[in-house]
């Protein structure tokens, strides 16, 4: 499974996130949506959801501040080159 990931994503094991926020974005689709959790790079202790566990999901929250100007910079380049700018 994961080397098919990387063939078709061309992505970096370290960084699957990237990949698919990448693909999202890339992708023909009128909407693309990725996590906040996704796009800052966080681990499994920001993880939202853990299906078949009563307790503890849906408590995450985003630091204040934690989507600075990097990710904002980011997040415009990705939105240009894959040309999801309008006009």
């Amino acid at each position: 499974v994961r080397a098919r990931f990387v063939r078709v994503a061309g992505a970096d094991l370290r960084r699957p996130e990237e990949a698919l926020v990448r693909m999202a974005w890339g992708s023909p689709a009128r909407t693309a949506i990725a996590s906040m959790q996704d796009l800052l790079g966080l681990g499994p202790e920001a993880r939202l959801n853990t299906p078949g566990v009563p307790e503890g999901n849906w408590v995450w929250r985003m630091a204040p501040g934690a989507a600075g100007k990097a990710l904002t910079a980011r997040l415009r380049a990705l939105t240009a080159d894959t040309g999801r700018l309008p006009g």
